[in-house]
């Protein structure tokens, strides 16, 4: 009982997961896709600032080229290369930037991976992997319902102890 409880409990730690990852994933590509037209900034007093905008989350020591008020700031992009910017990187006045497309990547492939993890555990044991037919005292070694052939190792589970 107590195996059973705990791969009770790592399914719905999975389960949870990747619906979080399909959020998140949901959440920063909207925000990829509204910060290519439109930006947001916001000013921290001798910091510098923080800004979404042409795809990127970017942290800036210092306005050089435009300063803000301390605060928030939003702004439109009128600029042509927006998809011209790498992943990562930084500038020579100590500012540092992210692709929203390397973030989305880092979530997505765990959630893909949790999705494909419940996939391959949803198929119940003594059941025909193709149709999930519950294949119990079965000892012809093909499935009646969709004609799946059964593994040997399989088929001598499903005699010898049909209720494992």
């Amino acid at each position: 009982m107590i195996i059973a409880s705990d791969t009770c409990k790592r399914i719905l730690q999975r389960r949870f997961i990747k619906w979080i990852g399909v959020l998140f994933c949901a959440v920063l590509l909207l925000v990829w896709s509204v910060s290519m037209f439109f930006g947001i900034s916001y000013r921290i007093e001798e910091y510098g600032s923080v800004s979404i905008g042409r795809g990127l989350i970017s942290y800036n020591s210092e306005d050089y080229l435009m300063p803000i008020p301390i605060g928030w700031d939003f702004f439109t992009i009128y600029s042509s290369d927006i998809f011209h910017y790498p992943l990562v990187g930084s500038d020579s006045l100590g500012g540092a930037y992210c692709s929203f497309w390397l973030l989305f990547c880092i979530i997505v492939l765990p959630t893909v991976f949790f999705f494909w993890r419940d996939c391959r555990c949803l198929t119940p044991p003594n059941c025909c992997k193709n149709c999930r037919y519950n294949l119990t005292g079965n000892r012809s070694g093909v499935c009646p319902e969709c004609g799946e052939r059964i593994s040997e190792g399989t088929k001598k589970k499903l005699i010898t102890n049909p209720t494992d």
